[in-house]
């Protein structure tokens, strides 16, 4: 993650956010108020959906569990399709 103070945000943001953008970097910025992360897009709906599936009881688990499964004890894709 890089970290940069409000004045040098303002003075490279064309470059932060580019760099967020086309390389997948965090960058952190620091005001006398606090702090704010920047992340791209993917980043973003990747946590946004991370957090909606904790938020299902037992998911978390259950994700856990199917990882867990030997892949020769699953059905192929096309055993799940057949019927339709």
């Amino acid at each position: 993650m890089q970290h940069f103070t409000i004045n040098s945000a303002r003075k490279n943001f064309d470059n932060i956010v580019n760099s967020v953008v086309k390389h997948d970097e965090t960058a952190s910025i620091v005001t006398d108020d606090g702090e704010v992360i920047l992340v791209n897009k993917q980043e973003w709906s990747g946590m946004l959906e991370t957090m909606y599936l904790y938020s299902i009881p037992g998911m978390v688990e259950s994700i856990l569990e199917s990882d867990a499964e030997p892949l020769e004890d699953c059905i192929s894709i096309e055993e799940l399709f057949a019927d339709v």
